[in-house]
């Protein structure tokens, strides 16, 4: 049986798709992995589309073509996880809110 080789012009484009898409949204886990590892005791609640910020600020601070183009080729995907993370990061949001408003409204009321 005969086994043709995979041509480099498929390959380069295929190994590029896959580097991108294993490094997908990658701003994304590390807003939600950052502050689940925080040092206090209650960790911070991560921020609303904290992936695409992380994005946002990595192109700013780009000082190469490379790191901008990947996080240019990323910002769709982050955008996508984190919308679909967006009932779990409100959810946090609201919550870290009333802990915190419950926490202050019980030590001013101490006598």
């Amino acid at each position: 049986m005969y086994r043709r080789a995979i041509p480099a012009v498929v390959l380069v484009p295929l190994l590029v798709v896959a580097l991108v898409v294993s490094g997908s949204a990658c701003g994304t886990v590390a807003s939600m992995v950052g502050t689940a590892q925080s040092a206090s005791a209650e960790p911070a609640a991560p921020p609303v589309y904290g992936g695409v910020r992380v994005h946002v600020r990595d192109m700013s601070e780009a000082r190469d073509v490379g790191p901008f183009a990947l996080a240019v080729i990323d910002l769709p995907l982050c955008v996508a996880a984190d919308t679909l993370l967006l009932p779990v990061t409100g959810y946090m949001q609201l919550r870290a809110f009333i802990r915190r408003h419950l926490a202050e409204s019980g030590s001013q009321s101490s006598p």
